[in-house]
């Protein structure tokens, strides 16, 4: 009988054989490469096409497939006319702050649904050759990509090339660019057009991977007018 209950409390107050040897080698290895998934850069999440009115409106038909969107919008104030209003979706759009000089403006949005053919209408005070072109930004998070925080974005010139700086360094760059020497100009070196070059137009990303200083960025083409670079960060 003491041998019975001898044994029983051996059973009782065993610990387990994990506990004592540890978890078994193939199960080390998964919790040493176990982690957080590897962050990245923003991506492009649907666009128009690039508009052109000459009219006093323009309307872009913007698609998208994730929730909490950074939705831009880059439109310009060629001939001395100005934006009076870009409305649709259900969306506030706020005017971007360019440093420098540049006939384009921007505007951002925070789409937290995805949207379907959605209208987003630009006014100015009269007709003219007025453009613009919109597309969403999507991130790996629950919250919508902001803007780099360097200092010196959003960069307006009006030369044929650009610099550009950044804090962060999973950035997505834009570059939006207009010209007289193509009608279906060609992303600069390095960058991916977001929708084909139209109307004197070029709408384009690049995907970082390191802080940038000073770099230049130089449309392919002749005639260059007015360019708009700008980051963003998830």
């Amino acid at each position: 009988m003491r041998a019975f209950f001898l044994l029983l409390g051996l059973l009782v107050f065993q610990p387990a054989l994990a506990d004592v040897m540890g978890p078994a080698p193939g199960v080390v290895a998964r919790l040493a490469t176990a982690g957080p998934a590897p962050a990245t850069a923003p991506s492009i999440d649907g666009t128009t096409t690039i508009g052109l009115t000459t009219s006093t409106s323009l309307v872009l038909t913007l698609t998208t497939t994730q929730p909490n969107d950074r939705i831009v919008l880059v439109t310009d104030t060629g001939g001395g006319n100005s934006v009076t209003g870009v409305t649709g979706c259900s969306l506030t759009f706020t005017p971007r702050t360019i440093v420098g000089s540049t006939a384009f403006l921007e505007y951002t949005a925070v789409a937290a649904s995805p949207l379907s053919a959605c209208a987003i209408t630009i006014t100015w005070n009269y007709s003219n050759a007025n453009q613009g072109v919109a597309f969403g930004i999507a991130g790996t998070g629950t919250v919508a990509p902001s803007f780099d925080s360097n200092a010196s974005l959003a960069v307006g010139s009006t030369s044929t090339s650009a610099n550009y700086s950044t804090s962060n360094a999973l950035d997505l760059a834009i570059c939006v660019f207009s010209t007289s020497g193509s009608s279906t100009p060609g992303a600069p070196p390095g960058f991916t057009s977001i929708t084909p070059g139209a109307n004197n137009v070029n709408a384009s990303y690049i995907s970082l991977s390191s802080t940038q200083s000073s770099t230049t960025v130089t449309p392919p083409t002749s005639g260059v007018g007015q360019i708009l670079i700008d980051a963003f960060k998830d």
